[in-house]
């Protein structure tokens, strides 16, 4: 549910092929691939046209995809908005897991979406029928959205190089009757070992959506 790709994310060391071989002998069927999109990544990180910059960005959730011969593969992604991206300079950072969105829907509003406001992104990721989780969201340095603004936390987290307070998050979620994911935020091999278990197959990005809004899930982590 939280899955980054190396070239696709620029904080991710781990190839497409060799993600699809760590989460296979890990029994995983499916994966949702959520790589980052801000301002720098759009603006500076990739190269080319607006045309080309969104080319890029899609190649690894597509790579992924082509190779995952026995794993379903979803495209998700971990959304900044404006300035709210993380920086050696940004101490007040917060990051969007969007799930429900698919490829051809975020070509079309790539650039578009960096620029919204909460608010703004709120009511257009609503009219699509996506769903807005705020990943780690009491991480350091992370600032807290409003509950208004989102439809979940990610109340567990399991990338090891950060302060994740998985614990404060679940009881945020709880407390605001938002909705709960939890995922391996995987950059580095050593970062597999959490997730959802479905009550039913997901085949798509709109089953996913509807079985996150239903509640048919359990989350997994490295102690389950």
């Amino acid at each position: 549910m939280h899955l980054h790709t190396a070239g696709g994310s620029r904080c991710a060391r781990v190839e497409p092929e060799e993600i699809v071989r760590i989460y296979g002998e890990c029994g995983y069927d499916a994966l949702t691939v959520t790589n980052h999109w801000n301002r720098k990544i759009a603006f500076d990180y990739f190269s080319g046209s607006k045309s080309e910059k969104t080319e890029k960005y899609l190649a690894g959730y597509r790579a992924v995809k082509e190779l995952a011969k026995d794993m379903r593969v979803f495209f998700g992604m971990e959304l900044a908005l404006g300035n709210d991206y993380y920086s050696p300079t940004n101490f007040r950072a917060c990051e969007l897991l969007i799930y429900g969105i698919v490829p051809e829907e975020f070509y079309d509003c790539a650039f578009e979406l960096i620029e919204f406001d909460y608010a703004a992104l709120k009511k257009f990721a609503s009219e699509r029928g996506w769903l807005i989780y705020q990943a780690h969201p009491y991480r350091e340095r992370s600032k807290r959205v409003k509950s208004a603004y989102l439809d979940g936390l990610e109340v567990y987290n399991n990338n090891p190089r950060h302060f994740n307070r998985n614990a404060s998050a679940k009881a945020r979620a709880e407390k605001y009757s938002l909705l709960e994911v939890g995922g391996s935020d995987f950059h580095q091999p050593e970062d597999v070992g959490a997730g959802v278990v479905f009550d039913a197959e997901i085949f798509n990005e709109r089953e996913l959506v509807r079985a996150l809004k239903n509640g048919a899930y359990k989350i997994i982590n490295e102690k389950s």
